[in-house]
């Protein structure tokens, strides 16, 4: 009858042992499992952060091109401008010069 309880014991201890181990092998899986998922979403996650990076750089891009053809076009109807007023007070001042001289 001991030796009897003493193989129960024993038989419960190896069943113990025999579903911790194996509950820490299901752990492992799981974790593994969690680690692959949580690294194909991070990569999910930087290649959508790199293709917002990129449609956000083009924009960008895009307006900055804009303004400076808008700069551009103003620049030149500015210079356009300028010129005009040069020549008037050039035309002037040559007027001017010639009525001086040739009264």
């Amino acid at each position: 009858m001991a030796s009897e309880m003493i193989n129960q014991v024993l038989e419960a201890e190896k069943n113990a042992n025999d579903k911790e181990l194996a509950a820490k092998n299901k752990a492992a899986d799981i974790i593994k499992v969690a680690e692959t998922e949580a690294k194909t979403i991070l990569e999910a996650a930087k290649l959508s952060a790199t293709k917002e990076k990129e449609q956000i750089i083009l924009k960008a891009q895009e307006k900055a091109g804009k303004i400076l053809a808008d700069a551009e076009a103003e620049a030149e109807v500015q210079s356009q401008e300028l010129c005009k007023q040069s020549k008037a007070k050039l035309d002037a001042s040559i007027e001017a010069v010639v009525k001086h001289v040739i009264p």
